[in-house]
């Protein structure tokens, strides 16, 4: 009975701690995504490198902060997907190159997306 009791204790911790974790990704891929979105692509689209690189710089921080806590739950080759995307952005905004950097910001907003739906507890994830 003592075992059972712990088995149960553990795997209550376990998912609040999940549910927690859950909580923060949605937070913290959602204000990524919203720098995306008000920040990268209207600087890209007016033309204004400089505030691009440097939302750009801010974006890349954010990311690789959130990465570390990211992994520990979430698949690794989606995350590697978004480190490739981000790699791909760079050089497209080092190069001033609108369209592809237009079409990488989009892609990685999609992947931020997808991240937490694909993780998320639901009904249509277990079965």
């Amino acid at each position: 009975m003592r075992s059972l009791t712990v088995s149960a204790a553990v795997f209550l911790i376990l998912i609040v701690f999940w549910w927690f974790f859950m909580g923060y990704c949605e937070v913290s891929i959602a204000a990524l995504t919203e720098t995306i979105h008000t920040d990268l692509v209207e600087n890209v689209r007016s033309g204004d490198w400089s505030a691009a690189t440097a939302s750009f710089d801010a974006f890349d921080l954010q990311w690789h902060d959130d990465k570390r806590t990211y992994s520990l739950f979430l698949t690794e080759t989606a995350i590697l997907e978004i480190d490739y995307s981000v790699a791909r952005l760079k050089a497209y905004l080092e190069c001033q190159n609108e369209n592809d950097a237009l079409a990488e910001l989009s892609s990685i907003s999609e992947q931020l997306k997808f991240l937490f739906l694909r993780e998320r507890i639901s009904l249509q994830n277990i079965f």
